[in-house]
C-alpha cells in the first residue's frame, strides 16, 4: 500500500511538472516565437531581422505578427530592405502534439519592399545570391542535437497588398504595386520543413516578383529615353530617305514600284 501511494506521488509531481512545463511553454510562446523568428530570418537572408509584435493563440490556431523589417545589406542607402505590415497565421490546432506543425494558411499582407540600384547591381540580387538555387538543391546536414528539430508546413501562402519602392542612379525612384502572389504545399505533414527552409521558400516568390517588376519598368524606361532622345533623329532620317526615293523615282513613284515589282 505503502508502494502504491509513493508510485501515485511521483506520477502526481510528474504531471504537476509537465503541466507547469506547458504553462510556462504557452505563457512565453509569443517571445518564443519572435526569437525564433528573428533568429532564422538573420541567418537565412545573411542580414538584420526584427519582429515587433507577437499575438499566438494556440488553441485556437490563430496567431498573428507584425513590424516585420529585413535590415538593408551593406553597400545601399535605404535603412530597409523590406517591411511587413502584418503576417496571420491560420494553424492546424491538431498538428502541434505532432512532429511537424501545419500552417493551414499563411497571409502576409502590406509588404513594402525597397529595391535599391547600385551600379550594376540592386539589393534584391543581393539577396536572392543569399539563397540557393533551388529547393531540390543539397544542403549541408542538419547537425544532430539533443532538442528536436521544429517541423514546419504551409498548406496555403498568400502575399497581398504589396509594393516596391525602385530607386536608380538614372531615374530617381517610383512606387511600384506588386501582383498578389500564391504558392501551396511548402512542406507537407509528412515532410516538415525546418525553419530556415520555410524561410527560403517564403521569401523567394516575392523577392521575385519584385525583381521581376522592377526589371519591367527599367526596360520601359530606358524604351522611353531612347524614343525621347533619337525620335526625333529617326523621323528625320525616314523623311530624308523618302524624299531620295521620290527623286529617284520622278513624279509617280507608287506606280514605278508596281513596274518594277513586275520584273521579278
Amino acid at each position: 500500500m505503502k508502494a502504491v501511494k509513493i508510485g501515485l506521488s511521483i506520477i502526481g509531481v510528474l504531471v504537476l511538472i509537465v503541466a507547469i512545463a506547458l504553462w510556462y511553454l504557452l505563457s512565453n510562446l509569443n517571445s518564443i516565437v519572435q526569437g525564433v523568428v528573428e533568429d532564422v530570418g538573420s541567418e537565412t537572408l545573411q542580414t538584420p531581422v526584427t519582429l515587433g509584435r507577437v499575438d499566438i493563440k494556440l488553441m485556437d490556431g490563430a496567431g498573428e505578427l507584425g513590424d516585420f523589417s529585413i535590415k538593408n545589406y551593406p553597400g545601399f542607402s535605404a535603412p530597409t530592405l523590406a517591411q511587413f505590415d502584418t503576417v496571420r497565421l491560420d494553424i492546424d490546432p491538431g498538428s502541434v502534439r505532432n512532429d511537424v506543425v501545419v500552417i493551414d494558411e499563411l497571409t502576409i499582407s502590406g509588404v513594402a519592399i525597397t529595391a535599391e540600384q547600385k551600379g550594376t547591381t540592386t539589393n534584391l540580387q543581393t539577396l536572392l545570391s543569399k539563397l540557393p538555387k533551388s529547393e531540390t538543391q543539397e544542403e549541408a546536414p542538419v547537425q544532430e542535437s539533443a532538442a528536436p528539430e521544429i517541423l514546419l508546413a504551409v498548406k496555403k501562402l498568400n502575399f497581398i497588398d504589396n509594393s516596391v519602392n525602385f530607386v536608380t542612379e538614372n531615374y530617381g525612384s517610383r512606387s511600384l504595386n506588386l501582383p498578389k502572389i500564391e504558392r501551396s504545399n511548402l512542406g507537407s505533414a509528412d515532410a516538415g520543413l525546418t525553419p530556415e527552409q520555410l524561410a527560403r521558400e517564403i521569401a523567394r516568390p516575392l523577392v521575385e516578383a519584385a525583381k521581376k517588376r522592377v526589371e519591367n519598368e527599367l526596360t520601359a524606361l530606358a524604351k522611353e529615353e531612347l524614343e525621347a532622345r533619337y525620335g526625333e533623329e529617326i523621323d528625320k532620317k525616314k523623311a530624308e530617305l523618302e524624299s531620295q526615293l521620290e527623286d529617284q523615282l520622278g513624279e509617280d513613284p507608287e506606280k514605278k514600284l508596281k513596274d518594277l515589282k513586275k520584273l521579278f
